[in-house]
């Protein structure tokens, strides 16, 4: 989207929720390193024409004071009513509980990509991949091609693999030398996770507890800044570190950028609740 309207020559600011990570106590123009309130910001912008303000991932931010403060900001340039136009992206279970979100967005979905459940929102409810998209990816390479041609026996596994995330995992375990019966079926993410988890970490023994134990660490640390990334820690054992990011389950960019963060932020909710919740119930 970002790509689009830069080549129609608007303006546009992109601000990554998960990226905003400082002290909930400091005002968003402090975090963002401003010297103004962002809605004033972009009202003294110059330039004609439309303009867009994009917040990606509103749901990762988990810091619920900056949460409040990026909707209070989003709330102050809509009433403001200028050339710039507010568009936020965020998860389906994340919008039906936050009744704030939809708030901001009276109105109507795009005609053909709406969900009846958000019925008076202003939305597009971004689809799964097509069958054309599946097949242009599968058509690529030998083993995703038997990877969908397997799934599609299977009518959950088929759904769930047209979701972008999944069908990224899924490949990657074939990336990993999975082979596809390992895979398919899967009635879940969460199962789909978890394979992934047993043969990205905890294979391998006892290297997979050590990886293991050192991913506990770093959720507990994120948990307790309510962050989605640590700054790289030197006394970390790095040659673990290393090859988490080479097994993309942490970000290989931002750990080459001197910071520690799973590869996506469904990894890391799926993390917080494999390391922390579900070992708080085993004991």
């Amino acid at each position: 989207l970002c790509k689009a309207i830069g080549r129609s020559r608007r303006d546009v600011v992109l601000l990554l929720a998960d990226d905003l990570q400082a002290s909930s106590e400091k005002p968003l123009r402090e975090v963002l390193g401003l010297d103004a309130d962002l809605p004033e910001v972009l009202a003294a912008w110059p330039g004609r024409g439309r303009a867009h303000l994009i917040i990606d991932a509103l749901d990762a931010a988990r810091d619920a004071k900056i949460a409040h403060q990026l909707r209070s900001a989003m709330g102050a340039v809509i009433a403001d009513d200028t050339r710039w136009r507010v568009v936020a992206s965020v998860r389906r279970f994340d919008l039906k509980h936050s009744p704030e979100t939809r708030d901001l967005f009276p109105g109507n979905p795009v005609d053909g990509y709406g969900d009846k459940e958000f019925a008076g929102t202003a939305h597009f409810d971004v689809p799964e991949l097509t069958e054309a998209e599946i097949s242009f990816v599968a058509k690529e390479n030998r083993e995703v091609r038997a990877l969908v041609a397997s799934a599609r026996k299977y009518k959950t596994t088929y759904a769930l693999l047209k979701q972008p995330f999944n069908l990224s995992l899924a490949c990657e375990l074939l990336r990993a030398g999975v082979s596809v019966p390992e895979i398919v079926p899967f009635e879940t993410n969460t199962v789909l996770l978890d394979r992934f988890w047993d043969r990205r970490v905890t294979d391998a023994q006892p290297q997979g507890a050590q990886r293991e134990a050192v991913l506990a660490t770093m959720v507990e640390g994120l948990v307790k800044r309510l962050a989605m990334r640590l700054k790289d820690d030197r006394t970390t054992d790095r040659s673990i570190v290393t090859e988490l990011a080479s097994r993309y389950v942490l970000d290989p960019a931002a750990f080459a950028d001197g910071e520690i963060r799973f590869s996506h932020h469904l990894l890391h909710d799926y993390a917080v609740s494999r390391l922390l919740f579900r070992s708080h119930n085993a004991g």
